[in-house]
C-alpha cells in the first residue's frame, strides 16, 4: 500500500505536535505499535500531552524489551491500538508533526490507522534530524542519543513520552535559527513573547544615491512625550543613563538592547531620520530592504517581523514601531508612519526641543565614511564618537612637530 504523507516542511512552525513511537520491530507491515506519546505546543509553548502503551498482537522480544524497558507484562493491560485509534486521531487532528526520523514514525502510525479507521494520516511534517545536521554540523551522527550528549541533556530515553520531552528540549535549541516570526503588517499589535526580559529591537536596510540614514529609539510616557533629552538614544547618545536602552555598534542597520526590568517608560519608539535631508534632497525613495524585528537577546530567537510595504518616496522621517506597555506585559505595534521634516520634525513631534549648535564632527562625516567607521567601531567595541575621537588625536600626534613650529612662528 502506498503511503500518502502530507509536505515536509524545511523550518519549524509556532503551532505543531511531537510525536514518538515505541515499535515492536522495524518494519510497519510486519510489526506492532507499542506505546505512543504526544506534546502539543502552540505559539511555542507546550499546552497538553497524549501517552499511552498499545497491547500488541504479539509478544515482544527481550531485545525490544531492553531497549525501551517496556515489558510484556506492562503490555498485558495495555489497550489494544483499536481502543485509542479515534482519540489519537483525534487529538492529531491537523496538527503539523514534529520528531526526530519522523517518517518512520509516520508510516506505522498511517498504516494503523488505515487499518482500524480507514482513513489516511497526511499531516504536514518536520524531521528534526535534518534541522539538527545544519544546527549541529560538528556531529558525526545526528541520532538523538548523540544530540543529547552534545547539549548535555541527561534524561531517559526511549519510552515515548520521555523522547517527546527531550526533543522538545533540542527544539529549544536549534529554535534560535529554525523558528518563524510572528509576522506583523502595518497597524497591528501582538504580544511580545514572555520570558524574554532582554530585547534586541532591530531595523535592517540598504540605500542608495549616498543617502545617510540614523536610527533612534525615544522612551516615552503614556501620553507619547518624552520627559528629557536623555529619552532619546541614537548614534551620539546610545545609553539611557538607567541602563535600560542602548544602542549596539553593527556594520549595517541599527540594533537596540532593551532590558525591560530597567525601563521606567510607558512606550519605547523606534524611528529612521535622513542626515541633513533639505540640503541634500534626499527622501526615503532610495529605501530599500526595510524590515523590524524583535528578538530575544540572550537566544537570538527572533519573535516579531514587520516588513513595512508603504511608499515613504516623500517622506524623511518614520516612526517604524512601538513597544508598549499592556498592563503587566509588553506588545509590539507596527506603525509605519513617515513624515516630513527629518529629525527636527521628530524630536518636536516627542516634545523635545531642537537645540541650534555646531554640528558635531561625526555630523559632517560623508555616509561612505561614516558607514565605514561604524563598522570599524563595531569591530572594535566603541562608538562612533570615540573612534573618531581617537583617530583626530592620533592625527594630531603624528603631526605634533609641525603644530609646534606653527605656534612657535606665531609667538615670534
Amino acid at each position: 500500500m502506498e503511503i500518502k504523507k502530507g509536505h515536509e516542511l524545511k523550518c519549524l512552525p509556532r503551532d505543531y505536535t511531537i510525536i514518538d513511537i515505541e515499535t515492536s520491530g522495524f518494519s510497519p507491515t510486519a510489526d506492532h505499535l507499542i506505546e505512543v506519546g504526544c506534546i502539543k505546543f502552540r505559539d511555542g509553548q507546550e499546552i497538553n500531552r497524549y501517552s499511552s502503551l498499545i497491547s500488541p498482537p504479539c509478544k515482544v522480544s527481550a531485545q525490544i524489551e531492553g531497549i525501551t524497558g517496556i515489558t510484556n507484562e506492562m503490555l498485558a493491560n495495555a489497550p489494544k491500538f483499536e481502543i485509542i485509534a479515534r482519540a489519537l486521531w483525534d487529538y492529531l487532528a491537523d496538527e503539523i508533526l514534529v520528531g526526530h526520523n519522523v517518517t518512520f514514525d509516520i508510516s506505522f502510525l498511517y498504516r494503523n490507522f488505515d487499518r482500524v479507521l480507514g482513513l489516511q494520516l497526511v499531516n504536514d511534517y518536520v524531521d528534526t534530524v535534518k534541522l539538527c545536521r545544519t544546527a549541529l554540523p560538528d556531529l558525526t551522527s545526528h541520532r538523538l542519543s548523540n544530540i543529547c550528549r552534545a547539549l548535555n541533556l541527561r534524561m531517559r530515553r526511549h519510552r515515548a513520552l520521555n523522547d517527546c520531552l527531550i526533543l522538545s528540549k533540542v527544539i529549544e535549541t536549534i529554535s534560535v535559527k529554525y523558528s518563524e516570526p510572528v509576522r506583523v503588517v502595518r497597524g497591528q499589535k501582538v504580544s511580545v513573547t514572555e520570558g524574554a526580559p532582554e530585547l534586541l529591537l532591530k531595523a535592517d536596510w540598504s540605500t542608495s544615491g549616498g543617502v545617510d540614514v540614523d536610527a533612534a529609539v525615544f522612551l516615552l510616557d503614556g501620553t507619547g512625550r518624552a520627559s528629557a533629552d536623555s529619552a532619546m538614544i541614537f548614534y551620539n547618545q546610545p545609553r539611557h543613563p538607567s541602563g535600560s536602552v542602548e544602542q549596539l555598534n553593527v556594520e549595517s542597520g541599527a540594533q537596540f538592547k532593551i532590558r525591560l526590568s530597567k525601563v521606567v517608560a510607558e512606550k519605547i519608539d523606534l524611528t529612521l531620520t535622513i542626515y541633513d535631508a533639505d540640503a541634500r534632497r534626499h527622501t526615503f525613495k532610495n529605501l530599500v530592504g526595510l524590515n523590524v524585528s524583535v528578538c530575544d537577546a540572550v537566544t537570538g530567537a527572533e519573535l516579531i517581523r514587520y516588513e513595512p510595504a508603504e511608499d515613504y518616496s516623500c517622506e524623511t522621517a518614520i516612526v517604524l514601531c512601538e513597544l508598549y506597555r499592556h498592563g503587566a506585559q509588553w506588545k509590539f505595534h507596527a506603525i509605519g508612519s513617515g513624515f516630513s521634516g527629518g529629525l527636527s520634525a521628530l524630536v518636536r513631534n516627542y516634545g523635545l526641543e531642537v537645540k541650534e549648535k555646531k554640528e558635531s564632527i561625526t555630523a559632517m562625516i560623508s555616509a561612505k565614511a561614516k558607514a565605514e567607521i561604524k563598522m570599524l567601531a563595531a569591530l572594535r567595541g566603541s562608538t562612533m564618537s570615540e573612534l573618531v575621537n581617537d583617530a583626530i588625536i592620533e592625527y594630531l600626534e603624528g603631526r605634533r612637530e609641525e603644530l609646534n613650529d606653527a605656534l612657535t612662528s606665531r609667538l615670534k
